[in-house]
């Protein structure tokens, strides 16, 4: 799953994804639980990379 879509202009890096089941990628995409559960990826992708931030998983025109 990405936290950032690549219909959003997310990247396709390891800080931009969690490995999830179908349900719950359905889940982040579908259903009003999405932001519940973009909270929890986020501390998920926090507690892995605490240098974390929504601009350095989405793609940027120019950007080095």
């Amino acid at each position: 799953m990405h936290y950032v879509s690549k219909g959003n202009s997310g990247l396709g890096i390891k800080e931009n994804l969690a490995l999830g089941c179908r349900m719950c990628h359905f889940n982040l995409d579908h259903t009003p639980q999405r932001k519940q559960m973009l909270e929890t990826f986020y501390q998920h992708l926090l507690s892995h990379y605490p240098y974390w931030n929504k601009d350095l998983v989405t793609y940027k025109k120019g950007r080095d």
